[in-house]
């Protein structure tokens, strides 16, 4: 249902005048955008019930600004990836009291997230056979996966002052982005070694 409605929006926009060859391409878009749009809705109705909207909204926006330029894994059906995207919403804002909860886990979640940007820096951008990039977006986009991760650790770092909560969020979507390039990057390594 939403790759046929993704496929009417794309040739309506041909029909308005953009240019036929790059039909696919508006296509994926727009599915992609109707899924993350179901999938953000869900979530923030779970906020809502169980009364963390604002630490949500602060995952949604840490984890897609982060993945959008990362890249990463990605299911093969619709469905799949929905269901995945609000479990791991879920997942994340079910774990955010856990980063820092003890001296130890701050002491765990410090490496972890150092970790996370090292990763970041060796294999941004993760590409995905439907999103293929130039050489010169593919610099750009690595250029960008570093600084936001960075300035996304130095945020998280900057609120725990202020808010454990928030924080505890901002820590659960950058390591969930990591986690998720770094299954996509292993399945890519994984396709190019079977060739």
């Amino acid at each position: 249902m939403i790759h046929h409605l993704s496929e009417k929006i794309g040739a309506l926009l041909v029909a308005y005048g953009l240019p036929k060859e790059n039909k696919e391409i508006y296509t994926y878009g727009a599915e992609c955008f109707i899924n993350l749009f179901i999938c953000d809705f869900i979530l923030l109705l779970w906020s809502i019930y169980f009364d963390c909207v604002w630490e949500m909204i602060i995952w949604i926006v840490t984890y897609t600004l982060l993945r959008n330029h990362l890249g990463g894994y990605h299911t093969q059906k619709n469905w799949q990836c929905m269901i995945a995207s609000i479990l791991l919403g879920i997942l994340s804002l079910s774990t955010r009291t856990f980063w820092l909860a003890h001296p130890i886990t701050v002491i765990i979640t410090f490496i972890l997230l150092m970790f996370c940007i090292i990763t970041v820096t060796k294999i941004a951008p993760v590409l995905h056979p439907n999103h293929p990039l130039s050489a010169k977006r593919q610099k750009t986009e690595r250029i960008r996966s570093i600084v936001i991760i960075t300035v996304e650790v130095l945020a998280a770092a900057a609120v725990f002052f202020f808010d454990v909560s928030y924080c505890g969020a901002m820590i659960s979507g950058i390591i969930m982005a990591t986690f998720f390039a770094v299954v996509g990057h292993l399945k890519n390594f994984e396709k190019t070694d079977a060739m």
